[in-house]
């Protein structure tokens, strides 16, 4: 079995909760709550840091796909760097610690503390 049939086997026999779990989770943590594999997110960077480009990629994390500081600092440690939406946003990524030239701004419009940010 290779590690991405691990990982889908995984995924489905550690996907749902019974409620029992579910309210014991909520409980302890509230609610809203979410629940990731921290597995599957080192197996699915690793994938991405290793494609097969014969000039060279930088692999870049969404921000706005999921802020979590744990995920972010976990993506940095495995060497991705990560792609902010707006100001406020590389303003964010920034107070996590994450080095600011690992931080990309696309944005569609200047954020007014663009010069902050640069410095």
């Amino acid at each position: 079995m290779n590690t991405g049939d691990h990982i889908a086997n995984t995924f489905e026999q550690t996907a749902y909760f019974d409620d029992q779990t579910l309210a014991a989770l909520v409980k302890e943590h509230g609610a809203p709550l979410y629940v990731y594999s921290r597995a599957a997110l080192e197996y699915f960077a690793r994938q991405a840091l290793g494609f097969a480009c014969p000039y060279g990629t930088t692999v870049r994390f969404a921000v706005k796909a999921n802020p979590y500081p744990d995920i972010m600092k976990l993506f940095d440690s495995m060497g991705l760097w990560f792609d902010a939406s707006s100001g406020p946003e590389a303003e964010y990524v920034i107070k996590q610690g994450i080095n600011t030239t690992h931080v990309a701004l696309n944005s569609q419009e200047l954020p007014p503390n663009l010069q902050q940010l640069v410095e």
